[in-house]
């Protein structure tokens, strides 16, 4: 199971190290910390989906490392909360054709 959640176009730079936060408006420091502290938290991890992209829209997506102890549902769900984040989802299994 892959769970996967798209960032705010700000945050997705800042966590990819593309923006400084020491110089970011408080709004985005805010919302990066509040996601960096849940995901301590939980104990997860982020990895962007396509790395060193430089298309702004693909840059937004990350996979969440997997914890087997607690509930992905509910992992998803407290993301969701979150300012930073804009979806959280479980990755369908592909299909045969």
């Amino acid at each position: 199971m892959e769970m996967v959640i798209q960032l705010r176009s700000d945050v997705a730079k800042a966590m990819q190290g593309a923006a400084d936060l020491g110089e970011a408006a408080g709004e985005l420091w805010k919302a990066t910390r509040d996601l960096e502290q849940e995901l301590d938290r939980l104990g997860i991890s982020l990895e962007p989906v396509h790395p060193g992209t430089q298309d702004a829209e693909l840059a937004r997506y990350f996979t969440l490392s997997e914890t087997p102890k607690l509930d992905p549902e509910r992992i998803l769900a407290t993301l969701r909360g979150l300012d930073a984040v804009t979806a959280a989802y479980v990755k369908p299994q592909a299909q045969p054709a």
